[in-house]
C-alpha cells in the first residue's frame, strides 16, 4: 500500500469521508457483474453500479476498471473518480502507462482475495494509493536500471530497503520497529534518501518513483 500524502509531512484528512459510489467496467463482462453482486452483498453501505446500467447523473468516487476497458474509454472515463486498475498479468511497461493516468489511485492484482478488495477501495477513499509490495521494488528496479547515464541514483541496500517501506505506507516507527534501529536513525537515513533523489517530502518522493520515466 501506497500513502499519497503520509507521515509527518501532510496533514491527516479531517472531517466525514464522501460515501463510496463505485463504478464497474471491465472488459470481461460477466466479471464485471459478478464484481458489482460481490460489493454489493459484502459492502451494502457501498453503491455499486455496473457500466451499462449506470444513469447519467451517477457520479462515482471510485473507477474500478483494467487496462483495455480504460483504454477503451478514454476521455469518457469518469473525470472525478479514482482509478483502481485491476491488474491480470500487466507486463512493466503496461504497469508504467496505467501509474500515468490522470487520477490513479490503486494497481491491484486479479487475484486478491475479497478482504484485500475492499481493504482497498477504503485506502483510496482515505486519500492513499493502493499498490502491492511486489509490484513497487519491481517498479524501484525498473526505474533504476532505466536511468540516462550520468544521471544514476544510487542507493544503499538499507536506503532502498527503508524506501520500499516507504512506498508500502509504512511510517517512520513501523520501519524502526521492523528492521531494528532507532527512530532518529531512520529519520536520517530517510533525509538521506530525500537528497539523493532531490525532494522535500514523502508525498514528493513517492509521486516520482511511482511515475514513469521519461527520457529527455
Amino acid at each position: 500500500m501506497v500513502q499519497s500524502s503520509p507521515g509527518v509531512d501532510a496533514a491527516p484528512t479531517s472531517g466525514p469521508l464522501e460515501p463510496i459510489r463505485i463504478l464497474v467496467c471491465l472488459y470481461n463482462r460477466c466479471l464485471s457483474q459478478a464484481l458489482c453482486t460481490f460489493l454489493r452483498l459484502e459492502e451494502p453501505g457501498f453503491d455499486v453500479r455496473h457500466s451499462e446500467e449506470a444513469e447519467p447523473g451517477f457520479t462515482p468516487t471510485h473507477f474500478l476498471t483494467d487496462l483495455p476497458s480504460l483504454e477503451q474509454c478514454g476521455t469518457d472515463a469518469p473525470p472525478e473518480a479514482k482509478v483502481i486498475v485491476f491488474d491480470e498479468g500487466l507486463d512493466q511497461l503496461q504497469i508504467e502507462k496505467v501509474l500515468s493516468y490522470p487520477n490513479f489511485a490503486g494497481l491491484i492484482r486479479s487475484t486478491c482475495n475479497n478482504r484485500q478488495l475492499v481493504k482497498a477501495i477504503r485506502c483510496v477513499q482515505k486519500g492513499e494509493v493502493w499498490i502491492d509490495g511486489a509490484t513497487v521494488k519491481s517498479l524501484l528496479q525498473r526505474r533504476n536500471n532505466r536511468r540516462p547515464e550520468g544521471e544514476t541514483i544510487r542507493l544503499t541496500l538499507r536506503e532502498q530497503q527503508i524506501a520500499e517501506m516507504i512506498l508500502q505506507g509504512m511510517k517512520n516507527k513501523e520501519i524502526a520497529s521492523r528492521i531494528f534501529l532507532s527512530e532518529s536513525t531512520v529519520k536520517v537515513y530517510i533525509s538521506r534518501i530525500y537528497k539523493k533523489h532531490q525532494v522535500p517530502t514523502r508525498a514528493h518522493l513517492i509521486h516520482i518513483l511511482t511515475q514513469p520515466q521519461h527520457k529527455t
